[in-house]
């Protein structure tokens, strides 16, 4: 393990990059000098594929959020530029609500295309088949 780091800070850090950076086992083990094995035991004990399904499930939701509540906010604000009654508030929130659907969906494309073009190591492999097949 590496030096200077204590077991729960290393863990921690490790599921962080596991989950949201969407890293490899292997990546990490570089990064954090800890041994394959040890990671494999932590994600298992962690349910850290679960973990990073749910986290990569919540981003797609709240883009999918994001579009809904513009698209409203857009009819809102046509309707009332068809009776002349609006206001910059309301130019503002669809700004700023359109504003956010960029970055978004931005990220999301990154993350899907650097999932899969990563390497799986064979037990990360074993992982995403038995969750794709329901197995524990």
């Amino acid at each position: 393990m590496a030096s200077g780091a204590s077991k729960e800070t290393l863990l921690t850090e490790a599921q962080r990059q596991y989950v949201e950076e969407q890293k490899t086992i292997a990546d990490i083990a570089l990064g954090l000098g800890v041994s394959r094995r040890t990671l494999t035991r932590w994600k298992i004990a962690g349910d850290w594929d679960n973990k990073r399904s749910e986290f990569m499930q919540n981003k797609a939701t709240l883009h999918s959020s994001l579009y809904k509540l513009a698209t409203i906010a857009v009819d809102e604000l046509t309707r009332g530029m068809e009776n002349h009654d609006w206001d910059t508030q309301q130019v503002f929130a669809v700004k700023s609500l359109i504003q956010a659907l960029e970055p978004s969906r931005r990220y999301e494309t990154e993350e899907a295309t650097t999932v899969s073009r990563q390497k799986l190591s064979p037990e990360e492999l074993v992982a995403q088949v038995n969750q794709i097949l329901g197995v524990r």
